[in-house]
């Protein structure tokens, strides 16, 4: 009676599968489910405002000879802004926001070692009121 079995294996895998599906639609439409997706914060709630607009703000920081770095002051025409990072302290309120940009034009920076780095790129922390806080250099050796 092989015919048989394979019949009841048929018959249990359609029953299973109707049921999962059930579950899926019931999942998907309870309203409990769609509370907490629409409970993730979004940045523009947060006060962020969109990514563009950080980037204006930080190129006009950089304008008033904010971004400097090696003893060099960068002006726009260096940088290629790429990446906007929003910053949360866990244990304040205070937000701020990370610009990362690459230079146009990579810079060689000579060591005591007598090795050459290369200053490729730049992140500029900003604060609340658009000036810049920190800078970070980021410098790969020579190959």
């Amino acid at each position: 009676m092989p015919g048989r079995d394979v019949k009841h294996r048929d018959v249990y895998m359609k029953v299973a599968f109707i049921a999962c599906l059930g579950f899926l639609i019931i999942m998907l439409g309870d309203a409990g489910f769609a509370r907490t997706t629409e409970q993730v914060p979004r940045p523009a709630e947060s006060g962020f405002y969109a990514p563009y607009k950080i980037i204006n703000v930080f190129l006009r920081a950089v304008n008033r000879g904010e971004l400097i770095i090696f003893d060099q002051i960068l002006d726009e025409s260096m940088l290629i802004p790429l990446r906007v990072e929003y910053i949360y302290e866990l244990d304040s309120n205070n937000q701020s926001v990370k610009v990362y940009s690459e230079l146009m034009q990579p810079l060689p920076l000579p060591v005591p070692s007598g090795q050459t780095l290369i200053f490729h790129g730049v992140s500029a922390v900003l604060n609340a009121k658009g000036h810049i806080i920190e800078v970070e250099a980021h410098v790969w050796p020579r190959e």
